[in-house]
């Protein structure tokens, strides 16, 4: 079986954010200027439509309208791999996101596993095969993501079958802790890539225990470059220091994909890259206590991400934090 010449699916890996603007269309102008922004800042690949895109709020024509400009804007630059995600919940689905992909010049394929319904691990199995085929032979990234998806097959089955497919380069963990299941994935398949998602809340230890890369959302990556950064040049006391200043933030937004969408969207919008900040109803909106968490973000990791301009922070803030009422005595 031949190999795919495509860079490493290594480092930083952003999943693409979808703007919207104030009808719930897509903006793609907005994505447009994302793009630009993500590999200005140096990333190694950009993955869509994930679940940092709301691909469950996308229809198929737009799905491939997002990831087609993806992939252009990658090609661009043969330094940036363009990863499409394939999500669908019937093989025959999948199998047609998958040809459309690679026809269209996609350097690689996330697989998402069916998790609707909780299909066998059989079929699992047999799905994942179905799709590694007709990739081939481009790469194709497993996610494994038990706590968003409750997916039924084992990670041992996932690791088993690269025996069977050589394209199947890596798998990205999204396990929490996933440390143990990097070890575990290298002990069993050395030859394999392992990539950690869930906003890089544990990047570290997995980086540690073998981890490549890692997969966040867009709209600040700037701060996981500088961690890579730190990191790949051997600082591990400064990766260490950057990692524990974002942590407090993640680990709150990770609490669930709707709030940390919504989060990505407020700070892409207030960067200047979006003209909304609008998410698919329903969504989870932000209450203010939130909206002033993000404002907080922007002035500690000024030095990584720039200001917001004057007039825009002004005017956001006016809205995320609001006077606080008086008091039911007049005080």
């Amino acid at each position: 079986m031949t190999t795919h010449s495509v860079p490493a699916l290594t480092g930083l890996i952003p999943i693409a954010t979808i703007p919207f603007d104030e009808a719930q269309r897509l903006d793609l102008d907005s994505l447009a200027r994302e793009l630009e922004h993500l590999k200005g800042a140096n990333v190694d690949g950009i993955m869509v439509p994930g679940f940092a895109s709301e691909f469950y709020k996308l229809d198929d024509s737009e799905a491939r309208a997002v990831s087609s400009i993806v992939v252009d804007a990658c090609r661009e630059d043969e330094s940036v791999t363009s990863i499409v995600s394939v999500a669908a919940h019937s093989t025959r689905v999948a199998l047609d996101r998958t040809r459309w992909a690679i026809d269209y010049g996609a350097n690689a394929i996330n697989l998402l596993l069916p998790h609707y319904m909780s299909p066998s691990p059989n079929s699992l199995k047999e799905h994942m095969r179905a799709v590694l085929r007709e990739a081939a032979p481009a790469p194709v990234v497993v996610q494994y993501a038990p706590q968003l998806t409750g997916a039924t097959v084992s990670l041992d089955d996932i690791v088993a079958i690269q025996d069977e497919y050589e394209n199947l380069r890596a798998i990205k963990v999204e396990s929490t802790p996933p440390g143990p299941d990097v070890e575990r994935i290298l002990t069993k398949q050395p030859s394999l890539k392992v990539l950690v998602g869930y906003a890089g809340m544990h990047m570290i230890d997995a980086m540690e225990r073998g981890a490549v890369g890692v997969q966040p959302s867009a709209s600040f990556v700037e701060v996981y470059r500088s961690i890579l950064d730190h990191w790949n040049r051997g600082d591990r006391e400064s990766a260490l220091e950057l990692h524990r200043k974002l942590l407090p933030y993640v680990s709150y937004w990770m609490q669930n994909v709707e709030l940390i969408i919504a989060i990505d969207k407020r700070i892409a919008y207030l960067r200047g890259w979006f003209t909304t900040e609008g998410i698919r109803t329903p969504a989870r909106d932000l209450d203010r206590h939130e909206l002033g968490m993000v404002d907080r973000f922007l002035e500690e990791f000024a030095e990584h991400l720039g200001a917001p301009s004057d007039r825009e922070f002004a005017k956001v803030r006016q809205v995320s934090i609001p006077e606080a009422p008086p008091s039911a005595t007049g005080e």
